[in-house]
């Protein structure tokens, strides 16, 4: 048993190993097999990489030779579309941009025959440019034959100018002695005339200082002359316009003998004087009404409205009336300097147009005016001027502002100039307020503005509450009546039943 077991496993063994070295054997010539293929491969692989580098040697060679050929060695080509620096394509590029700019987009075959073209081209004008110098050698010779043709008669002209010259000389140095000789004359002449002159001028100056005090005394003459005048103008009324025919206290009315004939216009105002007072336009206190012209009845006949009155010193028949403004067939012409102000309001501007429709109403003009710019505008006063009118003169420290302080001196210099001229011409010189009141002007409702610090004017009419007592402060206290208090309900006042002291 233990001998059969023995060599069973010697078998065993013998067997593995046989079988190992088929295995190996056959592994063996495998893989044998295998490296014979891959070194014949091998070797084909060589011989290919040699025809390759051979081939690549060669067109190496044929790609430098072309450099040489072009002249562009550079080792890299670059690239097509954007060639880096030391490329064969950037320096082309490089080339064709600094002697070929209208080649830059082309291939070097397209360039070689457009630069061929133009080298034609710039061939052929370079041929035409020498025929052109030519023709202009030949015209040079021609103009230069031509200018030595004119530098000859040149030169005989001068030749000629030259003794032309000596000749007028001689009868210059001539008609110097001549012309010496007359200024000679000429200034003892002067001299002469001069010294007349002389005398003639202290003979003037004789006569105008005479002419000058003779002026000097016909101008105090006539200053004393003016003085007189004035002082017999204020002694001597103006002539009333017309007189009060009948009056109607009731309805405040009255008619006046002034009508269509006397061309007499609506609306216009005058004031009225007693038919005992000694004359019209003298002075404001004589003044005891105002009136209106409403309608023209006749001829001589119109009916008027009372403007205002005096309860005291009523309205009868035979009171005279008058206005400066108009004259029955005469176009009175007046001149205004200063700020016009009708009813105390300050308002210039308003009133100065409200004063020129009141002008145009009664039928008369303004000759010329001084704004409240102080520019004077319109005519000068002459002896058809009427009145020099002399509203508020502004004074420059009135203004803070610059502007309205010199307004205010161009105000005062026109009014200056204007009394020269008022004085020179005998023209009499009022106030607007006496003005206002001979025309029997009323000044119209104001209209109260809240901030207004103007104060407010009672009428001229009104009177004290107190009978004969004296007429005070006519300036209101602002003060409503208690009729007018805030309550929604308003009870009729009622008397107390009393009689007042004053009338027992």
């Amino acid at each position: 048993m233990a001998s059969g077991s023995k060599t069973t496993a010697v078998h065993f063994t013998l067997i593995f190993f046989v079988m190992l070295s088929v295995i190996l054997g056959v592994v063996s010539y495998m893989y044998f097999d295998e490296d014979k293929a891959l070194r014949a491969e091998s070797s084909q692989a060589k011989a290919d990489r040699d025809t390759s580098k051979s081939a690549f040697n060669k067109k190496q060679k044929d790609l430098d030779d072309l450099k040489k050929t072009i002249g562009y060695e550079q080792k890299k080509i670059g690239n097509e579309s954007n060639p880096a620096d030391g490329t064969v394509r950037k320096a082309i590029a490089e080339t064709q941009g600094k002697y070929g700019k209208s080649t830059e987009k082309l291939t070097l075959a397209q360039a070689f025959v457009k630069l061929s073209q133009n080298l034609d081209t710039v061939i052929k004008e370079r041929d035409s440019s020498f025929a052109q110098l030519g023709g202009a050698k030949t015209q040079m010779v021609t103009l230069r034959r031509q200018y030595d043709i004119s530098v000859q008669r040149e030169m005989a002209a001068k030749k000629k100018a030259e003794e032309d010259l000596a000749r007028v000389q001689l009868s210059k140095d001539e008609a110097i002695r001549t012309m010496r000789k007359e200024v000679d004359e000429a200034n003892a002449e002067n001299s002469k005339l001069r010294y007349e002159k002389n005398q003639m001028a202290d003979e003037h100056n004789k006569l105008m200082a005479q002419a000058n005090e003779r002026i000097d005394r016909l101008k105090s003459t006539n200053n004393r002359l003016l003085e007189i005048i004035e002082k017999t103008r204020k002694n001597t009324p103006d002539p009333a316009d017309g007189l009060i025919r009948l009056v109607d206290n009731v309805n405040r009315l009255v008619w006046i003998n002034l009508g269509e004939a006397d061309n007499l216009p609506k609306r216009l105002t005058l004031s009225v004087y007693s038919k005992n007072s000694g004359g019209v336009g003298q002075g404001t206190h004589d003044i005891k009404a105002s009136i209106e012209v409403t309608r023209t009845l006749g001829p001589h006949l119109a009916e008027c409205k009372i403007r205002e009155d005096d309860i005291l010193r009523p309205i009868t028949k035979g009171d005279l009336v008058y206005t400066p403004a108009w004259s029955s067939g005469v176009k009175e012409r007046f001149s205004f300097v200063g700020l016009i102000d009708l009813d105390g309001d300050k308002k210039y501007e308003l009133d100065r147009k409200q004063l020129q429709h009141i002008i145009a109403d009664a039928n008369a003009e303004i000759g010329g005016q001084v704004d409240n710019q102080g520019v004077f505008e319109g005519k000068n006063i002459d002896v058809n001027t009427k009145f020099l009118v002399v509203g508020h003169i502004p004074s420059p420290t009135d203004f803070p502002e610059v502007e309205k302080q010199n307004q205010a001196k161009e105000i005062q210099r026109n009014l200056k100039k204007m009394r020269e001229q008022a004085r020179e011409r005998g023209v009499r010189v009022i106030s607007l307020k006496d003005f206002l009141a001979y025309m029997g002007h009323v000044p119209s409702r104001r209209l109260w503005l809240p901030g207004e610090d103007v104060p407010w004017q009672l009428k001229s009419g009104a009177h004290s509450t107190g009978v004969n007592q004296t007429i005070g402060n006519r300036v209101s206290s602002g003060t409503n009546s208690a009729i007018y208090s805030k309550s929604k309900r308003l009870k009729q006042p009622k008397s107390s039943g009393q009689t007042s002291k004053l009338f027992k």
